[in-house]
Formats: structure tokens, sequence, C-alpha cells
């Protein structure tokens, strides 16, 4: 993360004001980026301006679209059944998928 190196920068440079207020930044930005969770992942992928786009090759694109997978067969499965009506010789039948 860019922002990090940057406020990295400042936490480490002997100027003790910038060097609290980074190392606060930093640390609220850390407890941030744990909140971000799947939903978030989901809406990222799903989201046609961004994709894929966020996410590292390999394993963190893999990882982000195993868990669109997980989220849309639980939703798949979450389903009702509904009835479908079909008509054979004039008498309507109803069979749920």
């Amino acid at each position: 993360m860019k922002i990090q190196e940057y406020l990295q920068f400042y936490i480490d440079k002997d100027d003790f004001n910038q060097s609290i207020i980074a190392s606060s930044i930093n640390q609220k930005i850390g407890e941030y980026w744990n909140i971000v969770d799947l939903t978030t992942c989901i809406v990222t992928i799903l989201d046609p301006y961004t994709k894929l786009a966020l996410f590292k090759n390999g394993q963190p694109i893999t990882n982000a679209l195993n868990n669109l997978w997980i989220v849309m067969n639980r939703y798949y499965l979450s389903l009702p059944t509904l009835p479908t009506q079909i008509t054979v010789d004039n008498t309507k039948i109803t069979t749920y998928d």
C-alpha cells in the first residue's frame, strides 16, 4: 500500500509531531483494512469498473473468486423452490424444481 509506505516514511522521520500523527493514522488504516471483509470483496468483483483489477495476480485473485463462489452457492441454495405448472393433454400438472 502506497499510503502506508508514505506514512512509514514520516513515522521513521525524526520530526516528533509528524511521527506521532503518521503513526496514529497508520494504526487506524491497519484497523480499517481488517474490517474489509467478504462482502467488500464480493462487491469489488461484481463492480463492472473494478472487477478483479484491485486484486494481485495469483492467490489473492483465486481467494477472491472462491469467496464469490461460496456466497453465490449459499444464495442459490437458499432460494425457495417455486412451483412450475405445465399442461399435458389439457391437464395442469404442478411440479417443484
